[in-house]
Order: C-alpha cells, then structure tokens, then sequence
C-alpha cells in the first residue's frame, strides 16, 4: 500500500473520521471533526500566504449534513434545498464515472 500523501503544514484526519459523498445529497461526515471556515489571506504581494480561522460550526450531529449544492439556507448545513435545486449531476471521480458511496 503506498503512503499518503499529506500536504506540507497539513496533518493527516484521525481514522475515526470519515465522510460519505451521497450520490444526490449532502456529504455526511461521520466522527464528530472539528469544522471551520477557513480564509486564504494574501500576503503584501496579494499572493496566498497563510490561512486565517473564521467560525466554529458543531459536528455533534452524526451523521453531519453537509451541503454541496450551494442552495442550502443553512449554510454549511444541508438543508434538503437540493431535492428542488437545479444544481447539476451526481459526484463523479477522476475517472469520470460516477463516484460509489462507502458504506458505513
């Protein structure tokens, strides 16, 4: 098995964590993560330089909804807004076929 390749400054998620991608709904993220927004701040030559921490949201829902079809009034939060949102296909690898959901 080859080892993973973790970004430089990044640490790899604790095994506990876990997230499913539903073929027509939000990501449901499983193991309680800490979950933040993030910004990208520009250092004086308006480059990416560091990233500054925003607000906190809970994961003590298990699973956590996540939406990924931008429509959600809940923000990051899924709301069911996708079941009536025109917001495109099913998630899909780099392969191009369409993506298979682990189960739990």
């Amino acid at each position: 098995m080859s080892k993973l390749k973790i970004e430089t400054g990044s640490s790899p998620a604790r095994g506990r964590f876990s997230i499913t991608v539903t073929e027509e709904g939000p990501y449901l993220v499983y193991g309680r993560p800490p979950l933040a927004e993030q910004f990208i701040m520009p250092n004086e030559s308006n480059e990416s330089w560091y990233f500054q921490q925003g607000r906190l949201f809970s994961t003590e829902a298990e699973p956590t909804a996540i939406c990924r079809c931008g429509a959600s009034h809940r923000k990051p939060y899924c709301d069911g807004s996708h079941e009536k949102a025109d917001w495109g296909s099913p998630p899909h690898g780099t392969s191009g076929r369409p993506c298979s959901t682990m189960p739990r």
